[in-house]
Parts: structure tokens; sequence; C-alpha cells
């Protein structure tokens, strides 16, 4: 969608059309940016709002680690990155949202609670990939219940070994998510995600995705 950012009234009226509602749109941060990597990332979160969306969802680096732990002065480093950016879009209007991978949930998810810690929860907020928590061998319910007041959303699907199967092959405790998403009295998006297959048409796969979520999380 970064065509229409110069004009975006057409592009806002043609997904307006179809009753769709634009969650947000989706881009990497660097740990060290460059003042035209900010000036980027400032107008994507302009064109969101342009748009009628609302939330900026942003994946990380990655941050280096010492024998020690994560290594301190790019921590430091990235939540001030990170701060500035929240708050630059809590001023126009839009949700700024760190969306996790594996490295943020290695040893304990070390990294992703160092942030959260460091960083205002009404700048900063969080759009957790489930398929992650039980590669690390962590519980997604509990640390959903943990994060409740600063989710805006999650991404469903899940890994076996690394790999992407079928919703209910692997290890994921939807139903507990599900629980403590209940229990939060939370609301926000369930974001079904589901990549191409070969051996199975996207429509199936959707098909698929959308009876677990109603059989297993009830929604």
């Amino acid at each position: 969608l970064e065509y229409a950012f110069a004009v975006p009234e057409p592009a806002r009226r043609e997904i307006e059309k179809y009753g769709l509602a634009l969650i947000g749109l989706h881009a990497g941060f660097r740990l060290q940016p460059q003042s035209a990597d900010v000036e980027k990332a400032q107008r994507i979160a302009r064109g969101i709002r342009d748009l009628g969306g609302k939330h900026f969802i942003c994946s990380g680096p990655g941050l280096p680690r010492t024998a020690a732990g994560i290594d301190e002065e790019a921590m430091q480093t990235w939540c001030g990155h990170v701060s500035r950016m929240g708050r630059y879009c809590r001023e126009i209007g839009v949700r700024f949202c760190l969306h996790n991978h594996g490295a943020e949930l290695a040893h304990g998810a070390a990294e992703l609670q160092a942030v959260m810690e460091r960083t205002d929860a009404r700048e900063v907020s969080l759009l957790l990939d489930l398929s992650y928590f039980p590669d690390a061998g962590l519980q997604a319910g509990e640390w959903v219940s943990r994060y409740a007041s600063r989710l805006a959303g999650l991404h469903l699907r899940e890994h076996v070994g690394g790999k992407e199967v079928m919703l209910g092959e692997g290890s994921l405790d939807a139903g507990a998510v599900a629980a403590a998403l209940r229990k939060a009295s939370w609301s926000g998006w369930v974001i079904l995600e589901v990549n191409k297959r070969a051996d199975m048409p996207s429509r199936e796969l959707v098909a698929h995705g959308r009876r677990y979520m109603r059989e297993r999380m009830k929604v």
C-alpha cells in the first residue's frame, strides 16, 4: 500500500467499499536506524493513519547477546528507538506494536521481558506470534495473561521443528490462550496466519483455521 501514501483517499475508499478493516501495516525496524530509516518509519505511520488503519506493527532485529546475557548497550539503544517511534505514533493516533519472532523468546523470553519493562505501555504495545512460544519451551497462555493489557493482537499459527504446520498438529494450547484472553476481558484482533502450501488450496487452509478457532477458542 506504500504507493497510496501520497494520495490515500482512493485506496481508503476501495478498502471501505468492501467492508474491510485495515488492521495496520507491518515493517522491520533497525537496531540503529539512520535518519532516512526514521523518516521512512514515520511516513509509514502517517500512511497507516491516512488509509484508516490503527496499528504500526514493527519487527525487531533480535538483539545481540554476550556471555552474561543481552548486550546492555544494544538494549538501551533499541528501547530508546522503540520508545521514540511509539511516542510519534501515539501523537498521530496510531498504535505502535512490537511483533515477536523466535529471538525475542529465547532464554525464557529475556528480550521480550526486558523491552516491556523499559518501555511505556502507553507508547509500545504487542502483537504476539503465538507459534514461537512452544518452540521456546514456553506456555503461550501464561504470556498472553502477563501482557494482556498491552496486547493489540495475536497471530495464530503453529510450528513443529521450525516448520509451519496445520493448527492442532503442534503443541500450542489455544484453549489456554483463549481462557487467558477471556479472564482479562480482552478485545482485539486474533489473526489467523496461513502461508501457501503446495498440497492444499489456500481456501481450505483458511476454512480449517476458522473451524479450529471456533472449536478450540470459541471465536
